[in-house]
């Protein structure tokens, strides 16, 4: 019975070391097959780091403003007998634009007028009657008086007739009109924007007290919303005292709108980006300029991934490869992160400054940079920028 056991024992053994040698062989040929494989690898687009200047700027929104801009509002009440504008028409100065009913103050004017005739009148008989001392001198102070208040009387008339006939200041165009003859305006009501022809503009905007005072005349840009070309306009004037309510110091700076056709169809009161430009010289740093596809994020901020040549490359090696030892038939490279801080970021370009150090040249993944993590086996076609 006891060797019964034994032999069962020796041959479950014997069965199961050949599984075993069998189960090693197949997992040596799956580890030979693996490593027979290339090494994984990402291709993208490389570029050169081209050097760049940048001074630092600061954007605020302006406001456009005419120097010739108001609201037609009314004076008085009354019933419109006359509308001599249109929507959107051109006027001249003193062109009457509402013309409300004066016809009662037209009487008393014309009533006010013969008194005021027969007061001179009075006022140079008593003069003349007060040398042979017919009348007393009060007689005179009151045909004095009596003039003076029918000439007040004669003004004050004439102001409200003035106030009904409503006029433009100046020359330019009306905005909106939706009165008619026989409608009754109410006193201090909007008639209409005028707007003048004069081809300047202003822009008014406001800077943090921090920020170091604009000399008169001094040049500033500013950008439309539809268009990324600057245009420029000069500092007019500038408030002593900050606003109250944001510590802010008020500008106003004017440009011609010759400068562009987008410019002279801008409307009043439309916002742009003013942007100041702090020309100290110790506030230009030298910078770099990437392809914005360059340009990754993660938690940790912003960042680029540098390409290494690969039969240089070194996992703890800290040194990186300079442009001048890396030839040009270098295809495959080793993708290494590299914090940046972001400055000017454009559609197609970025300026940028590197957190830790400032490498003299190097080479970074540009249109595919996505894909890319550190030590990745890189390969790219030859930089699509050259080397300056």
């Amino acid at each position: 019975m006891k060797m019964q056991w034994i032999k069962t024992l020796t041959i479950l053994g014997l069965v199961i070391l050949i599984l075993v040698g069998i189960k090693a062989y197949q997992i040596k040929q799956s580890i030979d097959s693996v490593e027979s494989l290339p090494e994984h690898s990402e291709t993208v687009e490389s570029a050169w780091l081209v050097s760049s200047e940048y001074s630092p700027s600061i954007k605020v929104v302006g406001k456009i403003v005419s120097p010739e801009q108001l609201n037609v509002i009314s004076e008085l009440e009354g019933r419109i007998v006359k509308v001599g504008f249109t929507s959107g028409s051109s006027v001249k100065k003193n062109q009457l634009l509402i013309q409300q009913d004066s016809s009662e103050e037209d009487a008393l004017l014309k009533a006010t007028k013969s008194r005021l005739q027969l007061a001179k009148t009075l006022l140079i008989r008593n003069q003349r009657l007060l040398r042979t001392r017919a009348v007393s001198q009060e007689d005179v102070d009151r045909a004095l008086v009596n003039l003076d208040n029918t000439e007040a009387e004669i003004a004050q008339l004439n102001s409200i007739i003035r106030k009904k006939n409503i006029q433009a200041p100046f020359a330019g165009a009306t905005g909106v009109q939706h009165f008619h003859n026989g409608q009754i305006l109410s006193a201090n009501q909007f008639i209409t924007e005028l707007t003048g022809k004069t081809q300047e503009r202003w822009i008014d905007f406001y800077l943090p007290q921090n920020i170091p005072i604009l000399s008169i005349n001094s040049s500033i840009d500013f950008f439309l919303a539809t268009t990324k070309k600057p245009f420029t306009a000069k500092i007019m004037a500038s408030s002593k005292s900050l606003d109250e309510s944001n510590k802010s110091r008020h500008y106003r700076a004017a440009f011609n709108v010759v400068q562009s056709s987008s410019l002279s169809s801008l409307a009043i009161g439309s916002s742009v980006e003013v942007a100041i430009i702090r020309k100290n010289t110790n506030n230009i740093k030298e910078v770099w300029q990437v392809p914005s596809t360059s340009i990754l994020y993660s938690l940790q901020g912003s960042y680029v991934f540098t390409l290494i040549s690969d039969n240089k490359y070194q996992k703890n090696d800290s040194s990186y490869m300079k442009i001048e030892n890396h030839p040009k038939t270098l295809r495959e490279f080793r993708a290494r992160e590299k914090f940046v801080e972001v400055l000017d970021k454009k559609e197609k370009m970025t300026k940028i400054k590197f957190i830790d150090d400032t490498p003299k040249s190097m080479l970074i993944a540009a249109d595919g940079a996505f894909k890319l993590y550190p030590e990745v086996l890189t390969k790219t076609t030859p930089p699509i920028n050259d080397r300056k």
